[in-house]
């Protein structure tokens, strides 16, 4: 199964749809289906170069994991490095931001574009999120920020991704007073979940 997080530069309905084209190029067939996400970013890039003639750019943040393989598999092409937390096996917990990918899409002609594979297990925790979470202003002009965010999530790890997603959100809230965000908000919280074994063959 595969996730994918994304920001358009701009506003209004030509930013909507040009992220209706790139949603649907990535869909069929969906990234990481047919052939490597790396090639499928450098077609998408290609694409926006020719439909907006390097306007307009797109931060993306893509992600597959397999279960069975317990492997994890992630492109950033300029997006915010999504934040990832696991347990050790001695129960620690440990983070990483996952920012290996690429540049932003539809700006460079001859860019390049990489897929890296990460050892996952069931619980790993991964929150995606745009800059509309992060840079959300309170009444002094200050960011919401990076760190904030983990603080959150760290605090919140053993919770459902639902709980988790919903604590960022409420704690983004406290700290804007309520004010109408200025960009876009987006949060994307995953919990890396077992693999169903098959009850007839036990596997």
């Amino acid at each position: 199964m595969s996730f994918s997080v994304g920001d358009v530069s701009g506003h209004g309905v030509s930013a909507a749809l040009l992220m209706g084209l790139i949603h649907g190029a990535m869909s069929n067939p969906p990234w990481g289906a047919s052939e490597d996400a790396d090639r499928s970013a450098v077609r998408l890039n290609e694409l926006l170069l020719t439909k907006s003639s390097g306007e307009r750019f797109v931060s993306l943040f893509w992600c597959s994991y397999d279960p069975m393989s317990h492997v994890f598999q992630y492109l950033n092409a300029g997006h915010l490095p999504a934040l990832r937390l696991w347990r050790e096996a001695d129960g620690a917990w440990q983070q990483d931001r996952l920012s290996e990918g690429g540049p932003v899409l539809g700006l460079l002609p001859a860019a390049a574009y990489r897929t890296t594979s990460v050892a996952a297990n069931e619980g790993d925790l991964l929150v995606l999120f745009s800059d509309g979470i992060t840079e959300a202003p309170n009444r002094r002009e200050e960011q919401f920020g990076d760190e904030r965010l983990i603080a959150v999530a760290q605090e919140t790890r053993d919770s459902p991704a639902r709980a988790i997603c919903d604590a960022i959100l409420a704690a983004v809230r406290a700290f804007t007073g309520d004010r109408p965000a200025p960009d876009d908000q987006t949060l994307l919280v995953v919990r890396l979940w077992r693999a169903q074994q098959d009850s007839a063959t036990g596997r």
